[in-house]
């Protein structure tokens, strides 16, 4: 932008000064989630740390506002909290145990939740099944 300012004089005098104006991103954007629920099914005596699927997400905001982290707990009050693990950075869910579909159980549910960078975070919630 470029600022001119002329006095009141005979003959007119003036200057130009440029002024930079830098539009900062605010966090007015929350992160969103591709899927309200996401299934997936796994093979009993898997091996630990296979891989169940990827949590996508996105956030409109930019730099640091638009920074996603990724966290995972059980809907179930009596779930082994450790059974799964998600990234926090990358979204990628596995499992952190051997499964035994005699030994059940044999449908997990959990929640993510996707928060983004900014220093008052919006979380965002998706209730997908594993």
């Amino acid at each position: 932008m470029e600022l001119v300012c002329r006095d009141g004089g005979t003959p007119s005098l003036s200057t130009t000064a440029t002024i930079v104006v830098s539009v900062s991103d605010v966090n007015d954007h929350a992160p969103r989630v591709a899927s309200d629920v996401i299934g997936v099914s796994l093979v009993e005596n898997n091996r630990a740390r296979t891989v169940l699927t990827t949590v996508n997400a996105t956030d409109d905001d930019a730099g640091p506002n638009a920074r996603l982290r990724y966290a995972l707990a059980p809907l179930d009050a009596d779930a082994d909290t450790g059974a799964l693990l998600i990234d926090p950075v990358t979204g990628v869910v596995s499992t952190n145990r051997t499964f035994d579909f005699e030994r059940g159980p044999n449908d997990l549910r959990y929640l993510v939740t996707v928060t983004d960078g900014a220093s008052a975070a919006c979380p965002v919630s998706s209730r997908p099944k594993y």
